[in-house]
């Protein structure tokens, strides 16, 4: 695990997340970052080869984080082969 940070939606309004946007300071290090969402027990995840300074994890379908919830995102990452 590289990492996980959690995103709750306020009492009463339900959210739709299409995608979520990380910055990465050495890219280079890594050959992938994958990305998983789970709400409510479920869980889904989005991966990105070759990632970038800015990247841009994209959940198809969007998550659904109905009304009050939280959702726990974990960050795991692939080691470049020649990293640094």
């Amino acid at each position: 695990m590289a990492g996980q940070f959690a995103i709750g939606a306020a009492p009463g309004v339900a959210q739709q997340i299409s995608s979520i946007a990380l910055a990465v300071s050495d890219p280079a290090l890594f050959t992938s970052l994958t990305l998983t969402a789970t709400i409510g027990g479920a869980s889904q995840s989005a991966s990105v080869d070759q990632p970038g300074p800015t990247t841009v994890f994209t959940f198809a379908p969007a998550l659904s984080l109905p009304a009050g919830a939280t959702a726990k995102l974990v960050l795991t990452a692939v080691i470049a082969p020649n990293a640094p």
